[in-house]
Order: structure tokens, then C-alpha cells, then sequence
């Protein structure tokens, strides 16, 4: 009868439909998937920065509190002294400047990785609505 092959070909098509929104979502998963492993890498790259110019920033002050002691105990290389402490204040000042950057850094790229983290979570949800509903 007409109205049974109008069922069969709605319900086809509506098929047809739900496997195109399943692929599209599974794609749309994988590409967030992506975006999270990208954004971890990319904040576990800014916190090892980060990391490393604190420990430069540690070695600077040890060497400023040596140059502070020389400065105190030396009469006559005073104006040595007192041109490597200056000297180790600016590296000391430029690197406390690159770990803030670098923690500016990180906590961007943190906050990527946890958006792209709740994306993939999304993704993956809608990925199996449309899974279900294809199926039936």
C-alpha cells in the first residue's frame, strides 16, 4: 500500500539522516580529541618553561646573595663587586620577567587544554546520541 511505502521511504531517509549526524559528531569528536592533546602538550611544554626559568631565577638570587656577601666583605674590589651585583639584578629582573610570561603561558595553555578537554567530552556525548538514534 502507498502509506506503507511512504512509512518505509520517511523512515529510510530518517535513517539516512541519523548516520550523517553520527559521522558528523564522530568527526567532530576526533577533531576535539586532537585539540586536547594538543592543548595538553602545549601546557605541559609552558609549565617545564616555566619550570626551568624558576630554577634560573633560584641560581640568580644564590649568585646575587654571593655577590651581596663579596660586596660587604670587600674593601678594595668594591666597584667589581658592586658592577656584578648590578649586573646579576637585571639578569635577576629579566628573568623573574620570563617566568611570569611563562606562567601567563601556562595558564592559558591550561585553560585551552580544559576547554578542548570539555569539547572531547562533549563531542563524545553527542557522538553517541547520534549513534543511538541511527540505530534506532
Amino acid at each position: 500500500s502507498a502509506a506503507a511505502a511512504e512509512r518505509t521511504r520517511a523512515a529510510g531517509e530518517a535513517e539516512a539522516r541519523a548516520t550523517e549526524a553520527a559521522s558528523r559528531a564522530s568527526e567532530e569528536a576526533e577533531e576535539a580529541k586532537n585539540a586536547r592533546v594538543k592543548a595538553v602538550k602545549t601546557a605541559n611544554m609552558a609549565i617545564r618553561k616555566q619550570r626551568e626559568l624558576t630554577q634560573q631565577v633560584t641560581a640568580l638570587q644564590e649568585q646575587l646573595q654571593a655577590a651581596n656577601a663579596a660586596t660587604s666583605s670587600a674593601a678594595g674590589p668594591l666597584k667589581d663587586a658592586q658592577h656584578a651585583k648590578a649586573s646579576l639584578e637585571a639578569e635577576l629582573a629579566s628573568a623573574r620577567a620570563a617566568v611570569a610570561s611563562a606562567e601567563a603561558a601556562a595558564a592559558e595553555a591550561a585553560k585551552e587544554r580544559d576547554a578542548s578537554t570539555q569539547k572531547a567530552a562533549e563531542s563524545e556525548r553527542a557522538l553517541r546520541a547520534a549513534q543511538r538514534m541511527a540505530k534506532g
